[in-house]
């Protein structure tokens, strides 16, 4: 099919073996519902919004840069990151203020846990750290006073 002009509307049915490439699509595809099978290849150059994706993507290779709101729920294990991990919330728990890290010279930690659980600190009794290799330390009031960090006790 080439050159083609125009509005398809109320196409009913099912579409097989489509081989070839698709360029220049312009427009919008709108309450597209079913299955997409085997797509295989690349999308690039994909602007827009995605809502309500349901489902497993797996074999994501490449970079994802400006993410911007939520993510929740997020289960399993997050491997070969690389880079930095900035502004990430904590958690209070059990009465612990539980902080993720990927330092490992406790010393380091210490004098960072003000930083990386700011106001939090103060409604605790301790301090767990957790290390990317799931090593973790509950760390009392006594051991964070030589660093100037003051927690309930």
């Amino acid at each position: 099919q080439s050159t083609f002009v125009g509005v398809r509307t109320a196409m009913t049915g099912v579409l097989t073996a489509m081989v070839g490439t698709h360029t220049n699509l312009i427009g919008q595809r709108q309450t597209l519902v079913g299955v997409d099978f085997s797509s295989i290849g690349t999308a690039t150059n994909v602007r827009g919004t995605q809502l309500n994706v349901v489902g497993s993507q797996t074999s994501m290779m490449g970079s994802n840069t400006n993410i911007i709101g939520t993510v929740s729920n997020t289960y399993g294990t997050v491997t070969n990151t690389l880079g930095s991990v900035s502004n990430t919330a904590t958690s209070v728990d059990n009465n612990y203020v539980r902080v993720n890290t990927s330092i490992t010279d406790l010393e380091s930690v210490y004098k960072n846990v003000r930083t990386l659980v700011g106001d939090l600190a103060v409604e605790a009794t301790r301090v767990k750290i957790s290390w990317k290799d799931t090593v973790s330390k509950k760390v009392s009031s006594a051991e964070l006073a030589q660093y100037g960090i003051q927690i309930k006790s």
